[in-house]
């Protein structure tokens, strides 16, 4: 029992450490992006700034939870995991937080501040969490498993997986949408916070782009995983979700709990079924083992 309670303390420290390396990432990001002179994102009104940050340092030990599931099974050397957890840092909190502001929220929106804010905290967060927990046995250069990757498949399957892919996303987004869109419908026509109702068209056009992106996010971290399929698919389920919009419905505490509530296990059912959709459509090649699984 003292062991198991002393590897869950020092998990736990592992989680305060890059969440702490995170937020101290996304105030040094926001000092850059003024520098280059380009501006914040204006904030809802009555939002104050002080309870925002809190928001954000508690939302920020989320988003190290979401690198420390993924990195123990890795299997590449410190600089690739690195760079592969900042990848998927940045275009989810990044460009995809950016992308869903222009068309939810346009009056919020501002792209670079965005980008670079979230792209310097990626760096931060990821490099603690890669540097703290990682894979326990040797392995081979992630360029050598990249081209094995690729190699595993014919090209024309290969290209079908990748549309197929790309495709599953904006279906998946549809079909959990149309579930929770009469609990939520109306905040939307209310304009609640300048939230705006986009088209069909152009939410399609998006969730396309959201999802290419989402694919070449999570391409890296298929090409190196060691570990089960279950564990693969729950694991990068829940750090999509995370890092996604659980942590933004987590910090948005000016919007209706209901709303909140109904939007985080909107984006949890998205995230948990495109990344069974990879698994389903990646795995067979990965060489991952039947012995990794969630508590791993």
């Amino acid at each position: 029992m003292s062991g198991r309670l002393s590897r869950a303390a020092l998990w736990a420290g592992k989680i305060v450490v890059g969440g702490i390396c995170f937020y101290a990432g996304v105030i040094a990001g926001s000092i850059v992006a003024s520098a280059l002179g380009i501006a914040s994102p204006p904030l809802p009104p009555g939002v104050d700034d002080s309870v925002l940050g809190t928001y954000l340092l508690f939302s920020s030990f989320f988003v190290a939870i979401a690198f420390a599931l993924l990195s123990p099974h890795l299997h590449t050397g410190f600089l690739a995991r690195w760079l592969i957890l900042t990848l998927l840092a940045w275009i989810t909190l990044g460009i995809n937080t950016a992308l869903e502001a222009t068309v939810f929220t346009p009056a919020m929106a501002s792209f670079g501040f965005v980008m670079v804010t979230y792209g310097i905290a990626g760096l931060a967060g990821a490099a603690a969490i890669a540097k703290m927990v990682a894979p326990p046995e040797e392995h081979p250069p992630f360029m050598l498993q990249g081209r094995r990757f690729f190699t595993m498949y014919e090209p024309k399957l290969l290209t079908l997986f990748m549309v197929i892919a790309v495709v599953a996303f904006p279906v998946i987004y549809v079909i959990f949408g149309w579930m929770v869109q009469p609990l939520i419908i109306g905040f939307y026509e209310e304009q609640l916070a300048g939230l705006r109702l986009p088209g069909w068209g152009e939410l399609i056009q998006v969730q396309l782009l959201r999802s290419l992106l989402f694919l070449i996010a999570c391409l890296p971290v298929l090409m190196v995983w060691h570990g089960s399929p279950r564990s693969l698919w729950l694991r990068l389920g829940i750090s999509l979700f995370i890092l996604v919009g659980g942590v933004f419905m987590f910090q948005s505490y000016w919007l209706p709990a209901e709303m909140r509530v109904f939007h985080s296990l909107e984006i949890l059912a998205d995230s948990v079924a495109y990344a069974g959709v990879l698994v389903l459509l990646f795995a067979r090649p990965l060489g991952v083992t039947s012995q990794g699984n969630i508590s791993n």
